[in-house]
């Protein structure tokens, strides 16, 4: 299974940069985590990849895959796009810090948050930004997006679904138009942004809405962009 072009192309927005992870989870194997993993994780991070454009990451997609099929792993794109400017102010904060906390020994958890840093600085509820965040419906067991789209229309009809622009934000001609649906292994991401260009949604009536509806809300999510359905 592999995220459309259509909707990676939604999603990658080439004046920041974004995290595909390569991730295994447990449920992917019948008798637990690998050898090298502990048995009692869920999912483990192999390796993560920091991309900028949508032409990158279609250049490095086929490694990628080749390392997910070879684990048997997942692979994962974040959802809010990074700033660069913002990732190097933090590594500064950083760097500083870990200068003051020096005091001139050989300090193993220093050197273990020194190896973290990249990875610390890069998560992507530190380095988003704020103008590009976005929403995450994780839908389990249900892959028709026909169904999925007439049922948050349906939940809508009791909240007042007029955000400040005066759009109306749950209508058919609004979730055709602006919401990405990605399927996933059994079930479906719905994926928005908080504000656009010409709307901004309620995040009060969206979390009622997931709510009634049993929907998981996320807002500091990643969305799948590949899994080998024959491991």
């Amino acid at each position: 299974m592999r995220i459309s072009n259509k909707n990676l192309r939604k999603l990658i927005e080439d004046d920041g940069y974004y995290q595909v992870s390569l991730i295994l989870r447990s449920k992917d194997f019948e008798n637990g985590m690998p050898d090298f993993i502990e048995k009692n994780k869920k999912e483990y991070l192999i390796k993560y990849w920091l991309i900028n454009t949508y032409k990158v990451l279609c250049d490095k997609l086929p490694l990628m895959i080749k390392y997910a099929d070879l684990l048997n792993g997942r692979l994962y794109l974040s959802l809010n796009k990074m700033s660069f400017k913002k990732t190097c102010s933090n590594m500064i904060n950083y760097i500083t810090e870990l200068l003051t906390l020096y005091n001139g020994t050989n300090d193993h958890e220093l050197v273990k948050r020194l190896y973290r840093m990249p990875s610390s600085l890069t998560r992507k509820d530190i380095s988003a930004e704020p103008k590009s965040r976005r929403w995450l419906l994780d839908i389990d067991d249900c892959q028709d997006i026909e169904k999925i789209k007439n049922d948050i229309i349906q939940a809508s009809q009791k909240y007042e679904s007029v955000n400040t622009n005066g759009i109306h934000v749950y209508t058919k001609e609004f979730l055709d138009n602006n919401i990405i649906f990605n399927p996933t292994v059994t079930g479906t991401h719905v994926i928005g942004y908080i504000r656009d260009k010409d709307y901004t949604v309620d995040t009060i009536v969206l979390s009622q809405i997931a709510k009634d509806l049993n929907y998981d809300l996320k807002f500091n999510a990643s969305t799948l962009l590949y899994k080998n359905e024959n491991n």
